[in-house]
């Protein structure tokens, strides 16, 4: 409902299923009823291991499915998702053989100001790279506005050169592209009943780094011991400016 076009798996455990959403839904004229897969104690047990333990995140899931470890999996592309991007590429003018992604947004994260992503744009623009941003706002002159699907936004990913962005799931599902990223982990404010978490515990807790499967180069940034100039010096050392 939130992603079209993203997968959708059913896991038999129902042991862990959680009703999230109590309204109905439609989706392609189907009725829906929508579950989160842990009830809300798992995730206020988990950020006290990750603040007190260093633990992360994806072992701690793994140990609660009693499996080895965590994968995931990438979006299955369509020969339509190359279509559209490239459809939406053209006509925003997004040179398809320089260009960077910016993933600005992520629903846990405190939020990095428009006018850090305004240097960062203006810079990969003076530099002749075409950007686009993944914003459900304006945050630049570069933004299109144009947002797609997951399974579009990986499609156009693995055309990239660098992606960068908060972390977020959206950053881990790109993460398997390949591309080299730039994550930046800010901190999370209090959310119903999970208290605030330090920037630096978010980045112990959800670095990329641990995650099997993930195949990028990956540089991540605590957003409290990060300068926008060490931040352009890692893009200038990636895309060798």
């Amino acid at each position: 409902m939130f992603a079209p076009g993203s997968n959708v798996i059913f896991i038999d455990k129902t042991i862990f299923t959680h009703i999230l959403y109590s309204a109905t839904f439609f989706i392609d004229s189907r009725r829906c009823t929508i579950y989160q897969f842990f009830p809300t104690t798992h995730y206020i047990e988990q950020d006290k291991l990750i603040k007190s333990k260093g633990i992360h995140y994806s072992d701690y899931i793994a140990r609660k499915l009693e499996i080895s470890r965590l994968h995931l999996s990438a979006p299955v592309l369509s020969e339509n998702d190359f279509i559209q991007f490239k459809s939406m590429a053209q006509c925003f003018k997004i040179n398809l053989s320089r260009f960077v992604i910016i993933c600005p947004e992520a629903n846990s994260c405190s939020q990095s100001s428009d006018s850090f992503w305004k240097v960062v744009c203006c810079f990969l623009k003076a530099n002749g790279f075409s950007v686009y941003v993944n914003s459900t706002k304006k945050r630049c002159e570069q933004n299109s506005l144009k947002i797609l699907s997951h399974s579009e936004l990986y499609a156009l990913a693995t055309q990239a050169k660098l992606i960068i962005g908060i972390r977020s799931g959206l950053l881990e599902i790109l993460a398997m592209t390949g591309v080299p990223i730039i994550a930046i982990y800010n901190s999370f404010p209090k959310r119903g009943s999970l208290d605030a978490m330090k920037s630096s515990d978010v980045m112990t807790g959800f670095t990329l780094k641990k995650i099997p499967d993930i195949s990028s180069q990956v540089v991540e940034f605590d957003s409290n011991n990060m300068s926008e100039n060490d931040l352009i010096n890692a893009i200038k050392e990636i895309l060798r400016i």
